[in-house]
């Protein structure tokens, strides 16, 4: 358990509470608790809310049950004595990069960073041990060509089929609803890792990240897949892109999967209010205008 930086505040906020009456058999226990923190378990004074919001994610994550393996643990925890200690901060749209609980970056921008060229360095400066490890304090939602897309059923839902491989491997066809609260990929642990031949020795798993869902904040695997759209003929869209997917367990077997943002963030899209729900997609701009119904 971890608290915000004013610890004296919260205890006065708490003490508080009980003289009043309010709530006091529940707010003692609290207090009890926070008192008996250990110097190491306190978080450090002065520390912004953010960051200490960020320590609480990743204790919990420390503690997550089924249990993360070795090789997350000891980034999480190298991350946490990176924070706790200061040589680690938050900035917007920045992230760090970790491996094998070490620090591989400083903070940028992961546009345009080729992790893969970079995952597959940092295993070879460590031996063949560890696992990457994308720090970012936000907490994500999981709700060539051209072609159009008609709607998969009554409500103007629109699916399309992703041509998915593991790096350096074959590919696979995949489903997928089109989501746009979704962050990442879902590849389902069942059927869709071993269709793709990834078990827990490949080069590319990442971090566990929490999914805000429709039933709460969950805990998901990450790792390292490339991906490419299809078009009505079966003809893949444009060149194969490396992205983050999520690893949901069970299997794909009457589930929808969540597409991610990869198509919003490669192609041009467009609807038209006419009543069709109809998707345009295409690589270039032209391609989405030249076919959308002017009203």
């Amino acid at each position: 358990m971890n608290i915000g930086s004013d610890r004296a505040g919260y205890i006065k906020a708490l003490e508080a509470h009980i003289a009043m009456g309010y709530h006091a058999e529940n707010a003692q226990k609290v207090l009890d608790r926070i008192k008996s923190l250990t110097e190491e378990e306190r978080l450090p004074e002065g520390l912004p809310a953010h960051i200490g919001r960020r320590l609480n994610q990743l204790e919990e994550m420390r503690t997550s049950s089924p249990p993360l393996d070795a090789n997350c643990l000891a980034n999480i925890d190298a991350i946490i004595h990176a924070y706790k200690t200061g040589t680690l901060s938050v900035e917007d749209g920045k992230v760090s990069y970790w491996f094998n609980g070490k620090q591989k970056t400083g903070l940028i921008d992961p546009v345009g960073f080729n992790l893969v060229e970079h995952i597959l360095k940092w295993r070879d400066e460590e031996g063949g041990i560890g696992r990457v490890w994308e720090e970012s304090p936000e907490q994500y939602k999981q709700k060539a060509s051209r072609a159009i897309f008609l709607p998969s059923d009554i409500h103007q839902h629109h699916e399309f089929w992703l041509s998915v491989r593991k790096i350096g491997g074959h590919r696979i066809d995949l489903w997928a609803l089109d989501n746009t609260g979704s962050s990442f990929l879902e590849l389902f642990q069942g059927d869709d890792l071993p269709s793709l031949d990834i078990d827990q020795t490949y080069n590319f798993w990442g971090p566990t990240t929490c999914l805000t869902t429709a039933n709460g904040i969950v805990l998901r695997y990450m790792l390292l897949v490339e991906i490419n759209l299809m078009d009505n003929q079966g003809n893949l869209m444009s060149d194969w892109k490396s992205i983050w997917a999520t690893v949901t367990p069970g299997f794909s077997f009457g589930n929808h999967r969540c597409s991610g943002m990869y198509v919003r963030q490669t192609f041009y899209t467009g609807t038209a209010p006419d009543g069709q729900g109809i998707l345009y997609v295409a690589v270039k701009r032209a391609g989405v205008c030249s076919h959308m119904p002017a009203l």
